[in-house]
């Protein structure tokens, strides 16, 4: 017989799903350190899914798994809506939202700006040009 491996979290119900269509399914519960460890994994997961999206119904589907794998994060660590939400705001007031359409290509600074060091220390995020 044809064995997968699958190793991903999966919604509850997936595995008596798979299990009601004839599939042998060897699953298991993770301990709480492996199941956030998971949800980080997923939610990178689902956010590539959203990326690669085919059509507009695709992307409707995609972004719903990133929402419950978000909501899954932010109930394992008792987050709530609220808290999400209000820091969501602080963004939107003091840095704006995604309308214009804005990108930077790149920042220049002097040697003696504060910005400098985190520039610095993010280098594999913003590596530093000529």
């Amino acid at each position: 017989m044809p064995r997968f491996k699958l190793g991903i979290l999966v919604r509850d119900l997936r595995p008596d799903k798979l299990r009601e269509s004839g599939i042998t399914v060897k699953s298991k519960t993770l301990t709480d350190e492996q199941y956030f460890s998971e949800l980080l994994r997923k939610v990178v997961e689902e956010a590539n899914e959203v990326a690669q999206a085919k059509n507009v119904d695709e992307l409707i589907s995609e972004i719903g798994d990133l929402q419950a794998v978000i909501k899954a994060i932010a109930d394992y660590k008792k987050i709530s809506s609220k808290q999400i939400e209000n820091a969501a705001q602080n963004k939107r007031l003091n840095l704006g939202e995604f309308k214009e359409k804005q990108f930077i290509e790149y920042v220049e600074m002097d040697e003696t700006n504060p910005d400098l060091n985190y520039y610095l220390t993010h280098s594999d995020k913003y590596p530093r040009t000529r």
